[in-house]
């Protein structure tokens, strides 16, 4: 059997990585599309062999259809539809064959709004495609978020999903698989000189990404995080670089002093600097290694290395495991802001307290703040599991001692949580999948 893995990005290993380790178990013939101009440039670690899969290149929509005329394959897996021009022919080829795989919500926002990320690409083709689901709980909230409070209601876009091309299988989240969850700890520590007689908390920094939202959320951004960035980049570089930061550092305090709520997030330190300060004194009185992971796609505040004990830029080029897998292998507990990393957290035993951020951060769209529901039991809040808690109760019960009285991992609780929003059996989805097409194949 040959599988075509459709890679547009590094973190798209982050779900092929498992699936291509299996096929090369199976046997199965692994070929890889990359566009050249992308640089993706990963590699995996141990377990897979890189020399054994086929890397194909191509920098525009004619050299990608003729890679797809060309090769035979079996399947051809993709995280999102083509945003490339696919002729007639090559779509009859791929009909049937054509694999998305749910990647949690991003697919239902990346198809949502379809037309702002390309517009000249249509989005309602005529050819078969397979959707591999988490599950149906999952599958039903996504398609209803969009359904419901989509600002594109008039594009019908959610009809993709649910229109006679589509065929829906459940399988669980690609994510993780056993061979991921056996690491070998001892040297994971060793790799990253961590102390092997301390625990662990694993700190994800606030995303700051000023340009994602406009008016008070920009301002809230450079409160409670930018301004740091800002004034990292401007102690650490030189020259033009440093006069521009110095441009946006001054440009930054205008925006909180022009705003009533930054200002009084300022002066009374609700920030995230006020939650690393906290945070590395309650690591240095409970016996606790402080580990943040910024992004490298991200710029970083000049806060980070000043309290936590070790700073670990994730290039996002290393996968099977990636550095995140590796350093929740070892974790207690992660802190992060409304991220993914919480189904990773979950199958990895580790306790996630997700900080609460206001709905002024989601610009106020239902769409962006209903995916972050928190109602009992949702993806952020799974008593045993993950919690979220506002700034103020998080800084108290930092001051308090009170983490691991109030943040307790309920084994029972988890399990549930993985079966509501992860899983079907107890398989692994990568296993669930490989039998789905041996099964498939076996019957055409």
């Amino acid at each position: 059997m040959h599988l075509i893995f459709f890679a547009q990005s590094k973190a798209h290993y982050r779900y092929y990585s498992p699936l291509i380790y299996y096929s090369l178990k199976e046997n199965f013939k692994v070929t890889v599309f990359e566009n050249k101009l992308s640089n993706l440039k990963v590699k995996f670690n141990s377990y897979i062999k890189k020399k054994y899969i086929n890397f194909k290149y191509f920098e525009n929509d004619k050299e990608l259809n003729n890679l797809i005329d060309k090769i035979e394959f079996d399947f051809f897996l993709s995280l999102n539809p083509f945003f490339e021009k696919i002729n007639k022919t090559n779509l009859k080829k791929l009909s049937g064959k054509f694999c998305i795989l749910m990647h949690g919500d991003d697919n239902f926002l990346t198809v949502d709004d379809w037309q702002g990320y390309n517009p000249k690409s249509k989005l309602h083709l005529d050819y078969k495609r397979n959707f591999f689901i988490h599950n149906l709980s999952t599958y039903n909230f996504y398609l209803n978020l969009i359904q419901k409070y989509s600002k594109n209601k008039e594009k019908k876009n959610f009809l993709y999903f649910t229109d006679k091309n589509t065929k829906k299988i459940e399988i669980g989240d690609l994510q993780i698989c056993n061979e991921l969850l056996n690491l070998n700890k001892d040297k994971i520590r060793d790799e990253f000189s961590i102390p092997n007689d301390k625990k662990i908390i694993l700190y994800l920094p606030f995303p700051f990404v000023p340009s994602r939202n406009k008016n008070f959320s920009q301002s809230f951004q450079i409160v409670f995080s930018g301004i740091y960035h800002a004034i990292h980049q401007f102690k650490k570089n030189s020259g033009l670089i440093k006069f521009i930061y110095l441009i946006k550092t001054i440009y930054f305090y205008i925006k909180i002093f022009t705003s009533f709520s930054a200002i009084n997030i300022f002066f009374n330190k609700k920030t995230e600097k006020k939650i690393m300060q906290e945070l590395r004194k309650f690591c240095d009185r409970n016996n606790y290694f402080l580990i943040t992971k910024p992004k490298n796609k991200y710029t970083v505040p000049s806060f980070l290395f000043d309290y936590a004990h070790k700073v670990i830029i994730d290039q996002q080029n290393e996968y099977f495991p990636s550095i995140f897998q590796k350093l929740l292998s070892l974790s207690d507990y992660t802190v992060s802001y409304y991220s993914t990393s919480i189904r990773e957290s979950a199958r990895y035993n580790v306790f996630n307290i997700n900080i609460k951020l206001p709905n002024i951060y989601f610009d106020n769209n239902p769409i962006h703040f209903m995916r972050y529901e928190t109602n009992g039991q949702s993806n952020y809040e799974f008593k045993g599991v993950i919690e979220t808690v506002n700034v103020d109760n998080f800084i108290k019960i930092l001051t308090e001692n009170d983490l691991e009285n109030k943040f307790k991992l309920l084994n029972f609780r988890r399990q549930k949580y993985i079966s509501k929003f992860l899983s079907i059996n107890n398989n692994d989805a990568v296993v669930n999948f490989i039998n789905y097409i041996k099964k498939f194949n076996k019957n055409k």
